[in-house]
């Protein structure tokens, strides 16, 4: 995984230098989806990004993904003779994340209205939290064996994003596909019954120039 978040660095390194852009402040939701797990996580990822240099196409992205509750069924049981030995209880997982990057731009296409394809590359640091209840659960009389834990995570990410630019003089709109990897971090000592998530991100926003050509 350090390997390649460092080639990533060096890729980001040579194409910010031979990319002319504009400086730019953008903003961006949709929806994200995990492709990690089969049951997947689902959010909302709310994500700023600063160009801040006139020459050049690098960039620095903060993300926050605003998780769904994920529902499953786990087994409890009990060694009362009075209860019933067994229940299904239902498991809520939530996943939220937050992360900060940076990155750099690869103009594909430019059309004759300016429109552009780009693909963008980041690496950075990537915090997340896994909260886990379980609905109805009579913790007295009742255990669920090996049961998934609230865990917050941190790590190294990597992603790699498809951007399709509709520019409109001082502002541009864009719809971005971004596909990130799975973070560095571990759950430690933990087994889970889910991996970390690598979420395929569908998001619209608009960029605020802040600088002419």
């Amino acid at each position: 995984m350090r390997l390649r978040i460092t080639g990533i660095f060096i890729l980001i390194t040579i194409f910010v230098s031979q990319v002319s852009a504009q400086s730019f402040i953008a903003l961006s939701s949709g929806i994200s989806a995990d492709l990690n797990n089969e049951r997947p996580f689902f959010g909302i990822p709310i994500t700023l990004r600063w160009q801040p240099f006139k020459h050049s196409a690098f960039f620095i992205e903060a993300i926050q993904d605003i998780g769904f509750n994920r529902l499953s069924k786990s087994d409890a049981y009990t060694a009362n003779p009075d209860l019933s030995e067994h229940v299904v209880l239902t498991e809520e997982v939530k996943h939220t994340s937050f992360l900060i990057g940076v990155g750099g731009a690869i103009v594909l296409y430019t059309n004759k209205r300016n429109n552009q394809i780009t693909v963008d590359l980041s690496t950075g640091i990537c915090s997340e939290s896994y909260t886990v209840d379980f609905r109805n659960y009579d913790k007295v009389n009742y255990e669920v064996l090996n049961p998934d834990v609230t865990k917050p995570i941190s790590g190294l990410y990597a992603s790699i994003a498809m951007i399709y630019n509709f520019h409109k003089r001082k502002q541009d709109m864009f719809i971005m596909l971004r596909l990130q990897s799975p973070s560095s971090g571990g759950f430690g000592r933990y087994k889970l019954s889910f991996n970390n998530t690598a979420p395929l991100q569908l998001t619209f926003g608009y960029k605020l120039f802040t600088s002419k050509k």
